[in-house]
Formats: C-alpha cells, sequence, structure tokens
C-alpha cells in the first residue's frame, strides 16, 4: 500500500514527512550508538502507528504510547522467535552448543518467556497532535516510547525493587533508554509539559513517591535513597 513506509527496515503507517523524518533520525541515532539495542528493537517493534482516535484528544494528554500487538503475540513466527531466544540463552547459561539444547528444556523456558510482557512484540502509537508539535518534543516522545519497548524485566525489577512503584520504575527505564541513545536533551526539554505523577523525576533530581523516603534519580534512572531536599 502506498501509505506503508519502510524506515531502517521498520513498518511505518504514518504518512505525515515530518513525523517519518524524525522516526528516522531516532532510528538511525539509535542504529549508530547502541547496535546491539537496534537489533532488540527490530525483533519488537512492529511498526509506527497513529494512536487510536478514541484515546488521541487534548484531554487525554497522551502523545505517545508504547502498544502490545495481540495479533503478533499469538503469531507462530513470534512463537519461533522466542524459541530460538530460549534455546541460546540456555546455551549461554550452561555452555551449551545451542543445537544440543533439548527441546522440552526449549520448551519450557519459551513458555515462561511467552508469558512475559516484556518481550511481546508491538508498535509505537504517537499522537497526531505532534504533526505540528517542534521537533525536540517528536524526538522525546518517540525515543521514550522506543525506551518501552527496549525495556526488559530485569531493567524494570532493578528499578523497582529501589523505588517501589511500578508507574515510575516502568517510566524510568523509557527515559535511561532515551537518554542512553542521547535523547537526554530533548526529554529535559519536554519535561515541564510531562505528567509528573506518571512520569517521575529525571537524572539529578530529589523525588518523593510516596510522602515518605526521598530518592536521588541518578544518571542511569536508578533511585538512591536521600535524607530529603537539600
Amino acid at each position: 500500500m502506498r501509505h506503508i513506509a519502510r524506515i531502517e527496515g521498520f513498518t511505518c503507517y504514518i504518512q505525515d514527512t515530518r513525523v517519518r523524518d524524525a522516526i528516522t533520525i531516532v532510528l538511525r541515532q539509535i542504529k549508530e550508538r547502541h547496535p546491539k539495542d537496534f537489533a532488540r528493537l527490530r525483533e519488537k517493534v512492529r511498526g509506527f502507528r497513529w494512536l487510536p482516535r478514541s484515546e488521541d484528544s487534548q484531554r487525554s494528554g497522551t502523545l505517545g504510547q508504547w502498544m502490545t500487538d495481540d495479533r503478533a503475540k499469538n503469531s507462530a513466527a513470534f512463537k519461533e522467535h522466542v524459541e530460538k531466544l530460549a534455546r541460546m540463552e540456555i546455551a549461554r547459561s550452561y555452555g551449551f552448543n545451542p543445537k544440543s539444547v533439548h527441546p522440552e528444556h526449549v520448551r519450557l523456558v519459551a513458555d515462561a518467556k511467552m508469558q512475559d510482557r516484556h518481550t511481546w512484540p508491538g508498535k509505537v502509537a504517537i499522537s497526531r497532535r505532534l504533526i505540528r508539535a517542534p521537533r525536540w518534543r517528536l524526538l522525546a516522545v518517540l525515543a521514550h516510547e522506543l525506551g518501552h519497548a527496549a525495556t526488559n524485566e530485569d531493567d524494570l525489577n532493578t528499578r523497582f525493587e529501589e523505588i517501589g512503584n511500578s508507574e515510575w520504575a516502568s517510566e524510568g527505564c523509557a527515559d535511561y533508554y532515551a537518554y542512553r541513545w542521547g535523547f537526554g536533551r530533548e526529554i529535559r526539554r519536554h519535561s515541564p509539559e510531562r505528567d509528573f505523577g506518571h512520569h517521575g523525576g529525571l537524572p539529578g533530581e530529589i523525588i518523593n513517591p510516596f510522602n515518605k523516603t526521598w530518592f536521588r534519580v541518578t544518571r542511569n534512572f536508578h533511585y538512591h535513597p536521600v535524607d530529603g531536599p537539600e
């Protein structure tokens, strides 16, 4: 179909040229700076699309969302991909040749991975309101949503154990990847317009999620307890 484009190997269902240009910038920068992250995104991200109109309003405030793809999650191709990941993980853990790993062992590990939503494929959906947004805001939203796609179970569990807030742990993981890929300035510039209660803090800030313990956010979006604001 004419309105579907391929950008750095990803499917793009968005026709707007400014948005497509921004997607290109983000993907190329990730590819150049962190090719392993880029390879993981290629396996997981099924495309870029607009937010559903029912969720895209000024009132909702949502500019982007990582949306899991149930059809892709249940496909034979995704199951084969997860089994391949399981086989390689077992081989690395035990020093086996991947071809010699027992099929039953592969099945058990693959079944567990299939239940982990951090392995599920999906699409990055963004608001039509970004069509007229400055480029830095487009880059911030795209990098952040791709950061959600890049987040794995270890990323999330580590930060949740530190701060005890699953929402802030998830958002911190997404921002960590955006910063890692070189979009920290854009995220920080966009920060005043984001919902602090949803996104949490940025590196160097001291936050208090439960009106109890204060935390300082590190450059890698870990949360270290401190006595309080200085």
